[in-house]
């Protein structure tokens, strides 16, 4: 078996021994990097992630369904600061505006499939980071919702 020598240093000044296989430490490398990339795929992503007061803005938010089951919907309700101008619907999307609140009905979507949802959005907010809500809907009456966060830029 080949093991590497790793020789770390103790309170008294003499070192000890520890010795790691490779595999092990490759394996515990990639456990990891799942862990973060699982994590990091488990919300929408909006496209910019940056947005200017005093602005109308377009804002794509794009994600896939992460599970089994067909996503039916998706409502996007924004905080103070934020008012839906416009939410767009495709041909497989049907939008509505309640307020705060764009739902798009449709789909459906199947298990891990990607899609992208627009909305423009005017931006009365002062400068820093905004978080608002996301729900994905699914046939069954389930919702699974992410947060989504927004930084808000000065204007020029």
């Amino acid at each position: 078996m080949v093991y590497r020598r790793v020789t770390r240093g103790t309170q008294s000044g003499r070192g000890h021994d520890v010795r790691v296989r490779p595999a092990a430490l490759a394996a515990c490398a990639v456990a990891a990097v799942l862990t973060w990339c699982g994590a990091a795929g488990a919300h929408l992503i909006p496209e910019p992630q940056f947005v200017t007061t005093g602005s109308v803005s377009t804002l794509s938010l794009a994600g896939p369904n992460e599970r089994r089951e067909p996503m039916t919907g998706l409502a996007v309700t924004l905080p103070d600061g934020l008012r839906i101008v416009r939410a767009h619907s495709s041909d497989d999307w049907a939008a509505t505006i309640d307020g705060s609140t764009a739902t798009w009905r449709g789909g459906p979507l199947p298990y891990f499939v990607d899609a992208t949802f627009v909305l423009e959005i005017d931006v009365v907010a002062p400068p820093g980071q905004l978080t608002f809500e996301t729900t994905q809907l699914y046939e069954g009456g389930e919702r699974v919702t992410w947060p989504v966060t927004l930084t808000v830029l000065p204007s020029a």
